[in-house]
């Protein structure tokens, strides 16, 4: 799932926290679902499908259904209790974060963090602590698999690697001048968020191809298409008369 999506669905999520946290199911092995009563007394899923190669992160109304089917799954019944206070990114990176309060009672549970890495083939879903150290993880990660992070329970979470890219909510045209002469999928080599579903859909709303070499006016026409993509209030994929995939809730097309 690409960055300005998972933004797409924090910025909504935001608009209903703090959030009751009604339980947890786990429609499949691979997928998590918290419901949740907003602030606005909308009664909604957090849906975290967390397995390769496909993660995702949704809304969905309604009451999923499922009992743990893993380990880590009553793991996670067992720990992710109390309001979901704060829901943030990592820049437009593919990893968010999802902090609960924990609850008191008989047994008081401690606030909690669930970690969804939304990064294709090494998607992963973890659970830390306050302090930010790893109680449970989907796939444990070794340090023969990967010499940059460990992802295993008891050391502290390390994020993937740092990276600096242009964020299209803020940039200027000038900042796509390194994109002049070059094909517009280059794009995703330059700006946060976007990956080859956005870009595809960018060059859409530019009237332009993937390959299509960027001259001056294109420039201006891809900067125009990215602000549409990055300001708008929401950005979601949709149906469109069952041929293939159009967004929706943007500001409006480059024109």
């Amino acid at each position: 799932m690409e960055g300005l999506l998972i933004h797409a669905v924090l910025r909504e999520l935001e608009k209903e926290l703090p959030a009751q946290n009604l339980g947890l199911a786990f429609p499949e092995e691979g997928t998590a679902a918290i419901l949740l009563k907003g602030r606005t007394g909308r009664l909604f899923n957090l849906v975290l499908h967390y397995r390769p190669p496909t993660p995702s992160l949704a809304l969905e109304p309604g009451r999923l259904q499922g009992e743990p089917k893993t380990p880590f799954q009553r793991q996670l019944q067992a720990r992710v209790k109390g309001p979901l206070v704060e829901a943030r990114q990592l820049k437009l990176d593919r990893v968010a974060f999802f902090r609960f309060a924990g609850e008191k009672g008989f047994v008081d549970v401690p606030p909690s963090v669930l970690v969804l890495e939304a990064t294709g083939r090494n998607a992963n879903l973890l659970l830390l602590d306050e302090e930010g150290r790893i109680l449970g993880v989907d796939r444990v990660i070794t340090k023969e698999v990967n010499r940059y992070r460990e992802l295993r329970p008891g050391l502290p979470y390390t994020p993937p690697p740092p990276y600096r890219k242009l964020d299209p909510r803020t940039l200027a045209e000038e900042d796509l001048r390194p994109l002049l002469g070059k094909p517009l999928k280059e794009v995703i080599r330059h700006v946060d968020g976007v990956g080859q579903e956005l870009m595809r859909e960018l060059a859409r709303r530019a009237g332009l191809t993937p390959e299509t070499p960027l001259d001056e006016a294109g420039l201006g026409r891809v900067y125009r298409a990215l602000k549409t993509l990055g300001g708008g209030p929401s950005l979601r994929p949709a149906r469109a008369g069952g041929r293939g995939r159009r967004w929706a809730g943007a500001a409006g097309e480059a024109r």
